[in-house]
């Protein structure tokens, strides 16, 4: 079991065996979908088979298993050389080519004890779109729990799109690990109204938008998982970087170490429970925590990001933060630790990672609000300053794409959001990505002048309608709702409680109402002109 008191890693994410103490309790082989066992036949991991999409202008890299010293021979069909390679240590072996010059189809063969043969491969845009639940959530309405997105017949109908391809990371093979594992298991999928309705909302009509503007194929590699908190995405390493996240490591420790003892009296209570036939007792509740639990730090970066580093990708779209919206103070620095992480994996410091920024979640019958003490308001700050502070980094602001459930349907404007950002970042197109972002305020009299980056064409408001959503504060920081007037690029804001303000604030609400806009049909991030102390300040 020796094993087990270490996690293996990529030699740049190194960690010590306090960081995985809590393995030592877990037994978890199954896990891992290749063993250290020699294997007589060549492999390669499950990314690399029919319909794989290789990044354009980067080195394409495939590699898998064989025995040791066995002969392993690749050919490619875009005009490259043929290469020749022995299984390594364990078998393990690896080729690297320069990348097609054309779309393809491509043919990719393998040749060892055994002939693998990959077909009707593609060359184009490979993206890697991370995230929970709102990143997972399918095109299509399957049952009460997976809504599917609006409009979803006719958007899947609509789906006729060869040249995107959908990689979704298996959630039966590359659960939560303790240790990094070395493939991830799936099938690459040809976009068609048969398969769209499986891929992710988001992906789609972000590989939708970018595919039409671009006319070349597009990759998505969904490897999203609902209900996850950042810290089950980071290394151990990045969770080292700081003391403040030490506490989750310790969290998820504790939580192992009782397992054993509260899994044994879950059994007892189950039995008993079951003995007792039609009993009104509710059924026994399982421990939170196990092997394969989500939200084991570090468990979804070991079998689900880091098995990726080697593949060539052109960036990552990022939809998470709703798990971590009561500890929103923290997230401004667990965000940008996990770019970097992330960047430092794929040996990339500007991989461009665009965010989506959290949209409006309303209570079932309760009207918008101006204003309130909101996590998710400081959740959407949290990712603005991220944003506004790495380079390569960019918002998909998607407040006004929310509803009265924490799973949106409008995924549309979300996912062509993300692609603006990338066409305008990424690959050079003139256009306007970003609705309007906070610039600085100053204070003239009795009034607030708000000044904004990225206007476009100009302000507006989405209705035509006076300016909603500005509250104003003096020194005693009681926020009042405010009169606002867009003059030119600025918005002036007062009211006559305020007679000196001192603090602004825009759609800080959970679900704020609010209509700033620019005329590229953009809306605005949410922002304040204040450093207060949050409801989340502090919370680790």
């Amino acid at each position: 079991m020796a094993f087990l008191t270490q996690c293996a890693v990529r030699p740049s994410l190194r960690v010590c065996d306090r960081s995985c103490a809590w393995a030592l309790r877990v037994l978890v082989l199954a896990l891992a979908p290749w063993s250290a066992t020699v294997r007589a036949d060549v492999t390669v991991p499950g990314l690399f088979s029919d319909n794989l999409v290789i990044q354009a202008g980067a080195p394409f890299v495939i590699w898998g298993l064989t025995s040791e010293s066995e002969n392993v021979e690749i050919d490619v069909s875009w005009g490259q050389p043929g290469q020749s390679v022995s299984g390594g240590p364990q078998g393990q072996w690896q080729a690297r080519f320069a990348p097609p010059a054309a779309s393809g189809p491509h043919r990719i063969t393998i040749r060892g004890r055994n002939t693998i043969t990959i077909k009707n491969v593609l060359c184009g845009e490979v993206w890697i779109c991370a995230g929970q639940s709102n990143m997972a959530m399918q095109m299509a309405y399957k049952h009460k729990d997976d809504r599917g997105v609006l409009d979803y017949e006719a958007e899947v109908n609509a789906a006729k799109y060869p040249e995107i391809r959908y990689f979704l990371v298996s959630r039966v093979k590359n659960v939560s690990s303790p240790w990094v594992m070395k493939d991830v298991e799936g099938e690459w999928k040809i976009c068609s109204p048969a398969t769209a309705g499986d891929f992710s909302g988001v992906a789609y009509f972000f590989g939708e938008r970018l595919h039409r503007a671009l006319q070349r194929p597009v990759g998505l590699i969904d490897t999203s998982w609902g209900g996850t908190h950042i810290q089950a995405w980071m290394s151990p390493a990045a969770l080292g970087s700081d003391p403040d996240f030490a506490i989750h490591v310790a969290w998820a420790r504790k939580g192992m170490e009782d397992y054993p003892a509260e899994q044994k009296i879950y059994h007892e209570q189950l039995q008993t429970w079951q003995q007792k036939g039609s009993s009104p007792d509710p059924k026994p509740t399982p421990p939170y925590w196990h092997a394969a639990h989500r939200n084991i730090p570090s468990g979804l970066f070991h079998s689900r990001i880091a098995p990726l580093f080697p593949v060539g990708v052109k960036g990552v779209v990022w939809y998470q933060g709703e798990g971590n919206a009561g500890k929103a103070w923290l997230y401004q620095r667990l965000l940008p630790a996990m770019i970097r992480d992330w960047r430092s994996g794929w040996g990339r410091d500007d991989l461009p990672f665009f965010i989506v920024q959290l949209p409006l979640l309303a209570t079932p019958g309760a009207q918008p609000k101006i204003f309130e003490a909101s996590a998710w308001a400081e959740l959407r700050e949290a990712q603005l300053l991220t944003a506004r502070s790495m380079p390569n980094v960019a918002l998909a602001v998607a407040l006004d794409a929310g509803e009265d459930h924490i799973h949106p349907r409008n995924k549309r404007p979300v996912g062509e959001r993300l692609a603006l950002q990338a066409l305008a970042k990424v690959y050079g197109h003139e256009l306007v990505s970003s609705g309007p972002l906070y610039a600085g305020c100053r204070i003239d009299g009795d009034k607030a002048v708000v000044a904004f980056e990225a206007v476009g064409p100009g302000l507006c408001t989405s209705d035509g309608g006076m300016l909603r959503g500005f509250v104003l504060a003096g020194t005693d920081r009681r926020f009042v709702p405010a009169d606002a007037l867009i003059v030119g690029d600025t918005v002036v804001v007062q009211s006559a409680q305020v007679k000196t303000p001192v603090a602004v604030r825009y759609a800080w609400a959970d679900s704020p109402d609010c209509n700033l806009f620019n005329r590229a049909g953009l809306p605005a991030s949410p922002f304040r002109s204040d450093t207060w102390p949050g409801l989340t300040f502090g919370q680790k």
